[in-house]
C-alpha cells in the first residue's frame, strides 16, 4: 500500500509559463526551502505539458522515504489561467503520511500570505480541489491539511525577490 495524493489546481489568472517557472524555482531551491520534513527535491524530467519530479527525506537513511510526483499543466483561455493536475505517492510501503504527499505538491505554489517561501512568484491566485489524498490507498483517512506544510519559524526561509521599480 502507498499513501498518495491527487489534486487539480486552478491558477485562473497566472499562465502555465508563470506557474511553472515558480514550481521549477521551487524544486531546484533545495532541502532549505522544503518545509515539511526538509525533504530534497528533484526535477527528473520535463516537457512542454509536464514535470516528473520526486522528494526525498529521512536523514536516518539514503533515500528511506522517497515520494515521486507529477504535474500536468493545461492552459485554459479565460483570458490567461492554467490547471495542474498534480499526484503524488510514496514509493515505500506507507499508510499514515501525515499529509506529506499533500504538502510535496502544495509547497510548489502556496503563497507567501500562507507562510510559504517562494522564489519568484509569492501570490499566485489559485483553488485547490482535492481529487483524494489518502493513507494507503482509497476509502481510507483523507490527509491534506494545509497547516503541515507551513514551515517551521526555526528554519530559515529563502529571501524574498526584490521590490519591482
Amino acid at each position: 500500500m502507498h499513501a498518495a495524493c491527487q489534486l487539480q489546481v486552478h491558477f485562473p489568472s497566472a499562465s502555465c509559463d508563470r506557474v511553472r517557472a515558480e514550481v521549477e524555482a521551487r524544486i531546484a531551491a533545495g532541502p532549505s526551502f522544503d518545509a515539511h520534513n526538509h525533504g530534497n527535491y528533484s526535477l527528473l524530467s520535463s516537457d512542454a505539458s509536464a514535470l516528473l519530479g520526486q522528494r526525498i527525506t529521512g536523514t536516518g537513511c539514503l533515500g528511506c522515504y522517497t515520494d515521486r510526483f507529477k504535474l500536468t499543466l493545461q492552459p485554459i483561455a479565460s483570458p490567461v489561467g492554467c490547471t495542474v493536475y498534480a499526484c503524488s505517492e510514496s514509493q515505500g510501503q506507507s499508510y499514515i503520511d501525515y499529509s506529506t504527499n499533500y504538502c510535496n505538491l502544495h509547497l510548489l505554489w502556496c503563497n507567501a500570505h500562507e507562510g510559504c517561501p517562494f522564489i519568484v512568484d509569492g501570490e499566485l491566485a489559485y483553488t485547490e480541489d482535492v481529487v483524494e489524498c489518502s493513507a494507503g490507498g482509497a476509502g481510507t483517512v483523507q490527509q491534506h491539511d494545509a497547516s503541515q506544510c507551513t514551515p517551521d519559524l526555526s528554519t530559515p526561509t529563502l529571501p524574498s525577490p526584490p521590490a519591482a521599480p
